[in-house]
């Protein structure tokens, strides 16, 4: 006996968690079987099945779940990789600036050096001439020597505070192993960097209220608390949906066609084997029965299935509800946190602008 057969079919689930089922089905069956009746036979078959759950697997949470747990965790990815870029944002000015006053103090220290030498120099002078002692003239020099050595530690301060921003600037580091690229790196690692840009001071008034909301806004540790609250949340509910017992509403309408050489027998007995005529049919006449809905049947039933232990799913669903009572704390941990970071930046924009003023003053009556 041979058969050959072929299936078409499309399966659908709607939001609601209805599964739809359209398939078409079609076979040819040929035997050399003595006495056949229908030899070949072809039999076509057009099914529509629909199955909706109501209770387990209802609803638009329980079969979104997958899509909202990947959004989710895109969410948190993007608030990762934001916390990273303004890290490296806030490291790299930081960097650049403590460069710029390691230089500052340096050239500070410089002209004290240079100033202390001239003294030196007068007071040795002075000495000489017997107007000043010797005791000036050793102060001067200690006082000289002192710059001397601020001198060597502010010089490292600079070459310490170069290193770490051309690492964050993925640059070769002077003293380090040599990188590829030749001559070109131990350039790039042997130059200098000189900031261009000079720290400027502006007056901005700041209030708590407005710098909080403003955190609270922009932070991206909250983004990511936040989706990770709302994923727990998530798989609480779907988890809570996966505890119920799965009750389910089916349809099926389905219309078979059957065709075939139909052998007609002598007495319409096959035993006889005489064949006294044939009637010829084709696949295309079992599709014409199958469209023409020549031989409908419709079913229409509900299942119930009651689980007497369903462990995996309450494991999972105390586990996502510890996810989600942890996520909360952290939530409020993390807002406490960002509200006293908030005033005491506050507090300590207002100390700095007010020992930039006093600062001001100083130099100007010095």
């Amino acid at each position: 006996t041979k058969m050959d057969y072929y299936q078409l079919g499309v399966v659908q689930r709607t939001p609601l968690g209805t599964e739809i089922d359209l398939s078409m089905y079609t076979r040819k069956t040929d035997t050399s079987r003595a006495y056949p009746i229908v030899n070949p036979a072809f039999y076509s078959e057009f099914r529509l099945r629909m199955t909706q759950p109501l209770l387990r697997d209802f609803g638009l949470r329980a079969n979104r779940y997958q899509s909202s747990r990947a959004r989710r965790q895109l969410d948190a990815s993007e608030a990762a990789l934001k916390t990273a870029l303004l890290q490296t944002l806030y490291g790299v000015e930081e960097a650049y600036w403590n460069l710029t006053y390691a230089r500052e103090s340096l050239r500070v220290l410089e002209m004290s050096l240079a100033q202390g030498r001239e003294t030196l120099k007068r007071a040795a002078e002075a000495a000489r001439v017997g107007t000043r002692s010797a005791v000036e003239v050793l102060s001067a020099e200690t006082e000289v020597a002192g710059y001397e050595d601020r001198i060597l530690s502010a010089r490292l301060q600079v070459e310490k505070a170069e290193n770490r921003l051309k690492v964050l600037l993925n640059m070769p580091v002077a003293g380090t192993a040599p990188a590829a690229g030749g001559e070109e790196a131990a350039a790039k690692a042997a130059a200098a960097i000189v900031p261009t840009d000079s720290p400027r001071f502006e007056e901005r008034r700041v209030g708590f209220e407005q710098a909080l909301a403003t955190a609270l806004e922009e932070r991206p540790e909250l983004v990511r608390t936040e989706a990770a609250l709302a994923g727990a949340s998530t798989d609480v509910s779907y988890y809570g949906n996966q505890m119920l017992p799965r009750l389910d509403l089916n349809f099926s309408l389905w219309s078979p066609g059957q065709s075939g050489v139909r052998y007609v027998y002598l007495d319409d007995n096959p035993l006889t084997g005489g064949v006294i005529d044939t009637i010829v049919g084709s696949r295309g006449e079992s599709f014409r029965d199958v469209f023409k809905m020549a031989y409908k049947n419709v079913s229409f039933d509900v299942t119930l299935s009651l689980p007497l232990s369903n462990v995996i799913s309450r494991a999972a669903l105390t586990r996502a509800k510890l996810a989600r009572d942890q996520a909360r704390l952290q939530l409020d941990r993390e807002r406490q946190t960002i509200e006293v970071e908030v005033a005491e930046a506050v507090k300590d924009l207002e100390a700095s602008a007010k020992r930039i003023e006093t600062s001001a003053r100083y130099r100007e009556l010095m």
